[in-house]
């Protein structure tokens, strides 16, 4: 048999001499790695051999070596697949593997199984593996390759106890430490126990300190606290509370200048250097002093004077003039021409047929320009009240001209109104309503026109906090209480004389301020008003846009928040007041 597996590895030899080895120049690396790093008599250990970083090769060969006191053999085994010949000499320790081509055996590769002797000695012991790596007739440079195991006794012989991580104990905090048993044959720890040793109790009396210092002025004693703590655990041991006498020194402080007449140009000055003490405020003394005139004028902004105004086409001048800014005396006067500005100061010139632009200087026209007709519209300049016929004079629109014509605007029809609940926003805040027989058509968000009478002050009301909706059988005017927060003459909660005019028409109405809402009152183009319920139940609620536009959008009620029964009747009132003032506006109507 042995002839028969040496003319193998014979032929595999010489049919690999003619093969391409590509090796690694750097060599293989070898490794051992025992099943476990400690055993005992008895105990088995498997050293796996692996092998990295070779290139493909033909065969490879392992020789091993370790203390045959320690060790008896057990098995060796080729962990590699697919080999021609792979075989374990157990009397050489010696394993062989062979390949007909060249195959990669990077990997693990062979198991050795030993078991430990009895009375095996004591202390780590090392097997080493030697490896021959071929690819045919090129050798791999690979290295060999140990691993260590240490023996350990199969029955511990106990030593004596010994302390280890030792915390010593202080005056407040216990201590600790590990009390540990080892084999006074192998070394291994047999056993470890935390110990807790007793705080001593005894504070170690550290240098007194000062806390709560008052020092102590030149008028006044002073003191301190001297205390003294514990060096280890900072406890505090003893605090005394002593004097510091007064030092009857007062401490000089920066001199300051007082009573400070300034000097001039032409006068002297002068002022008191007082000096206090920087610790009482005392004043140790105090000395006039002389502060010599200066002799110097002050030069002031300097101002024009004599001025004549340089126009579109003249010159013009002034003298530039400067003063001492302390005793005014005139420091220095300088004469200069200010340029003619070449720019014309046009105004509208106008006769009863014509206007023109015109320089006020020097009577020219526009280049490019002539007289035109006027343009004339009828302007309202005194407005209508219920008592008293407005009136309209017919105006030029470009220059102003008054061609004397005039028109009488009759006065104002005064309707009925009356002034209802407040409505809240859905920003919480609230609304002042007032609802007329006005119809639509003559009041609207485009000509009216709200003023409130505040202690003889006519105050007009802003558009944007004014909402008006309505038909032709009335209109109901809000006003947002957003406003009345922009003038502290409101009151709220008082009622005031409100003139609402629209197209010839108009109402007095009581106005009433609104108490203040729960809600921050906003200002703005978000007004919005509650004008009641829709036929389908719904809320419905017009508001002003940023656009200016009348927005309208409906939302549901809150059921759950009022009572169904006064809803019904609350309805069929708003209802029946509604048809009411319809009747009675197309009676006036006919009466008319």
């Amino acid at each position: 048999m042995k002839k028969i597996i040496g003319l193998l590895l014979a032929l595999v030899m010489v049919c690999s001499v003619t093969c391409v080895v590509l090796a690694d120049p750097e060599g293989a690396t070898l490794s051992v790695t025992p099943s476990v790093t400690e055993a005992t008599e008895d105990n088995e250990v498997v050293f796996t051999v692996s092998l990295s970083n070779a290139a493909v090769a033909k065969s490879g060969g392992l020789n091993f070596s370790y203390d045959s006191n320690v060790f008896d053999l057990v098995s060796g085994d080729w962990l590699l697949t697919g080999a021609m010949l792979a075989n374990f000499d157990t009397a050489k320790n010696a394993a062989a593997i062979a390949y007909t081509t060249a195959t990669d055996m990077n990997g693990d590769i062979f198991t050795l199984k030993l078991k430990v002797k009895e009375g095996a000695t004591i202390g780590s012991t090392t097997v080493t593996a030697t490896p021959t790596i071929k690819n045919g007739a090129t050798t791999i440079s690979c290295a060999a390759a140990s691993a260590s195991v240490t023996i350990n006794c199969k029955t511990h012989t106990p030593g004596e106890a010994t302390r280890e991580n030792v915390v010593d104990a202080t005056c407040g905090v216990a201590g600790s430490y590990d009390e540990v048993v080892k084999c006074t044959v192998c070394g291994a720890e047999i056993s470890r126990t935390q110990k807790t040793i007793d705080a001593t109790g005894k504070h170690t009396a550290g240098t007194p300190v000062n806390e709560n210092v008052v020092p102590a002025t030149c008028g006044k004693d002073g003191s301190h606290d001297e205390v003294v703590y514990c060096t280890v655990c900072n406890a505090e041991l003893e605090r005394t509370t002593k004097t510091d006498l007064a030092t009857g020194n007062h401490t000089p402080g920066t001199p300051v200048n007082e009573n400070v007449v300034p000097a001039t140009c032409g006068k002297d000055g002068s002022h008191d250097e007082v000096v206090y003490c920087s610790v009482c405020g005392y004043k140790i003394s105090s000395e006039h002093k002389t502060d010599l005139a200066t002799g110097l004028h002050t030069p002031g902004t300097p101002v024009n004077e004599n001025v004549v105004p340089a126009t579109c086409g003249k010159d013009g001048s002034h003298d530039e003039v400067v003063y001492c800014s302390v005793c005014g005396y005139k420091i220095s006067s300088e004469h200069k021409t200010d340029l003619a500005t070449g720019e014309h100061n046009y105004e509208w010139k106008y006769d009863s047929d014509y206007h023109w632009q015109e320089c006020t200087d020097c009577h020219s026209m526009p280049d490019g320009t002539e007289s035109e007709e006027h343009k004339f519209e009828m302007k309202t300049v005194e407005e209508p009240t219920f008592e008293k016929e407005g009136l309209k004079k017919e105006v030029c629109t470009v220059c102003g001209y008054e061609s004397g014509k005039t028109e009488t605007i009759n006065k104002l029809e005064k309707a009925e109104s009356t002034t209802s609940d407040d409505t809240t926003n859905e920003d919480g805040t609230k609304n002042s309503v007032v609802k007329s027989d006005i119809p639509a058509s003559k009041l609207n968000k485009n000509n009216i026109k709200v003023t409130i009478n505040v202690d003889g002050e006519e105050i007009t009301v802003p558009d944007e906090y004014i909402d008006v909706t309505g038909d032709e059988n009335g209109t109901t005017v809000s006003i947002n209480q957003a406003f009345y927060a922009t003038n502290p003459k409101f009151v709220a909660g008082t009622t005031y004389t409100a003139t609402i005019t629209g197209d010839g028409v108009g109402t007095v109405a009581d106005l009433k301020v609104p108490e203040a809402a729960a809600a921050t009152p906003t200002t703005g183009d978000n007004n919005t008003s509650s004008t009641g319920t829709d036929n389908k139940g719904t809320a419905s609620t017009t508001g002003t846009t940023d656009s200016g536009k009348t927005d309208t959008t409906t939302s549901s009620p809150k059921t759950a928040d009022t009572d169904i029964a006064f809803l019904v009747i609350a309805l069929l009132a708003v209802m029946g007041s509604s048809v009411f003032a319809g009747v009675t506006y197309r009676k006036k109507r006919n009466n008319k």
